[in-house]
């Protein structure tokens, strides 16, 4: 149940930035085994993604408000993962350091 359903208007172009952080914390996530996290970050990329079509008003994607708290709660849960862990797990086991992962959410250009 969401706990804060008000909604917010937010330019396509930003929900656009939310669905690719959603998606690239739960690969993340997913790779680092954080189970509910990396279950949950897909759902909330589909959810943001939607709404520039289903709830578009005035130039904006309406999106609740506990949707972006909840994301941003997991996006946070893991950027601090990957700080602790100092590198990115990739398949099959291989480790990736930070310096060859630019470009990414958490190590931009």
């Amino acid at each position: 149940m969401r706990i804060d359903d008000r909604t917010v208007g937010v330019p396509a172009e930003a929900a656009g930035h939310l669905v690719m952080a959603a998606s690239q914390a739960g690969k993340y996530a997913g790779l680092n085994d954080e189970g509910a996290t990396s279950a949950h970050l897909p759902d909330l990329a589909t959810e943001i993604g939607a709404t520039p079509v289903k709830r578009f008003v005035d130039g904006a994607a309406e999106i609740q408000v506990g949707v972006l708290d909840e994301l941003a709660e997991l996006v946070e849960v893991s950027g601090a993962a990957l700080a602790r862990h100092g590198s990115i797990t990739s398949p099959p086991g291989t480790r990736i350091p930070p310096h060859q992962a630019r470009g990414n959410l958490f190590w931009p250009d």
